[in-house]
């Protein structure tokens, strides 16, 4: 246990720009330490389990001894985040979950054995079988044909790791990218230009992929896995020259895309969640501006999300909804402070793409409209009572970063067409919610 200080020039930087790689680490940092916190909980509250702690415990504490850097690695994982989070709920409230407890429990045995086999250790653990496939988080998933099974032994020995199954041994091939039979790899995406670029998984095997509360993507066949790898290089070339500071961000920061479902989302929708930093989900959008701009806007809910978790804000018990041009629904204090903390850094973007090829639909109205509806959103962060000092610091340094994106002049039909989509948007909103018009501020 130690103590995490968020410097006064850390803070800044969250609220004006981009952040550097140490930066990201840090926030990486804290992710570490809650996680770890959240599963001490999770093992104190949940007792007398079927499947124990303990051996998972204790290769992750010896992974933990030896590799120092892996260990943080493996448990910042998004994926290890939302498990964590479910499973100390979960113990608070003596709840039961969707899944059984020891197969929650057995989750953390397939990380460790994915640690120990990383490391060199050799390891024995119990990991739990959901319909047919065991996970190994970070690497890869083993398919068992066997229909009875529900849990089966991971053995790992000099580096390589075997499952045993009632009537099936499953070898992870010692590349774990490799796809061999019965073995299916977690996808890589990785971005060939002269600067460093990211490393991505393409997550769509681990059930705990499943926190953004839209339905995600099966397994995808390497066609559409290709086909997201080019998306990510497009809308990497476009980050790489108009926002290379961004683009330093991402590329320190971002684990993990989850592709959503396509049968039940058009292009272009995206989300994050609170319990997965680093990570987002999305359904690919229809133009590499429009994943560049998806990648800069949810990166940014990951670290105010990541910020929030070291530094409270405003307070979270307050009841009270906002307009927000960019929902239909109210909105609570920190989804408003949310919306205006990942629209403004979008704003920036397009103001950056002005100069880009960015398909009919041109950047220049997107950054109009977008810098009104931050203002309006701003306006009404200033005006509520449930920030604290802190969160009335950061909402003034957001203020202080739109007055220089307001100050960008654009032709006079364009500001006009954004301040009558402005207002037609706030009076379609009005018209929905009526009772909540005392929301909406005074300069409106």
């Amino acid at each position: 246990m130690y103590r995490i200080h968020v410097t006064d020039d850390l803070f800044a930087a969250m609220a004006v720009g981009p952040l550097d790689e140490a930066a990201v680490r840090f926030l990486r940092d804290g992710q570490y330490s809650k996680n770890l916190q959240l599963i001490m909980h999770a093992i104190g509250g949940l007792t007398g389990t079927r499947v124990p702690w303990a051996p998972a415990v204790e290769v992750l504490d010896e992974v933990r001894t030896t590799a120092p850097e892996l260990a943080a690695w493996l448990l910042t994982t998004p994926t290890v985040g939302a498990w964590a989070a479910g499973l100390a709920r979960r113990a608070q409230h003596a709840g039961e979950g969707s899944e059984p407890v020891d197969v929650e429990i057995g989750y953390l045995h397939g990380l460790a054995a994915v640690g120990a086999a990383r490391c060199g250790l050799d390891a024995e653990l119990t990991v739990p079988v959901r319909d047919g496939v065991v996970l190994l988080p970070t690497m890869g998933a083993a398919r068992f044909n066997g229909p009875d099974a529900t849990m089966v032994r991971v053995t790992v020995r000099d580096n390589r790791v075997r499952l045993h199954g009632d009537d099936e041994v499953v070898d992870v091939p010692a590349d774990p990218h490799e796809q061999t039979p019965g073995w299916l790899p977690l996808r890589e995406l990785s971005v060939d230009t002269p600067e460093p670029g990211p490393r991505v998984v393409l997550d769509d095997l681990d059930p705990y992929r499943a926190c953004y509360r839209k339905p995600v993507a099966a397994r995808l066949s390497a066609a559409e896995a290709a086909g997201w790898g080019r998306a990510l290089a497009g809308s990497w070339q476009l980050l790489a020259e108009y926002a290379p500071a961004r683009a330093v961000e991402i590329a320190a920061g971002l684990r993990s895309l989850v592709p959503l479902s396509p049968s039940h989302a058009g292009p272009g929708l995206s989300a994050t969640a609170r319990t997965a930093f680093a990570a987002m989900a999305l359904t690919l959008p229809e133009h590499p501006s429009h994943m560049a701009v998806t990648l800069v806007h949810e990166f940014q809910h990951s670290k105010l999300s990541a910020l929030l978790d070291l530094i409270p804000l405003y307070d979270t018990a307050a009841t009270d909804r906002y307009f927000a041009p960019w929902r239909r629904d109210p909105r609570p204090v920190g989804g408003l402070l949310q919306g205006a903390y990942a629209f403004l850094a979008v704003t920036g973007m397009w103001a950056r793409l002005r100069d880009a090829d960015c398909g009919t639909t041109g950047p220049l109205r997107h950054f109009a409209e977008l810098r009104l509806q931050v203002d309006e959103v701003l306006a009404t962060l200033a005006g509520v009572p449930h920030l604290n000092d802190d969160g009335r610091t950061f909402v003034g340094m957001l203020r202080a970063e739109l007055d220089r994106l307001l100050a960008i002049p654009v032709e006079s039909h364009t500001e006009r067409a954004a301040r009558a989509h402005l207002e037609q948007t706030r009076a379609q909103w009005l018209r929905e919610a009526p009772e909540l018009n005392r929301s909406v501020p005074a300069s409106a």
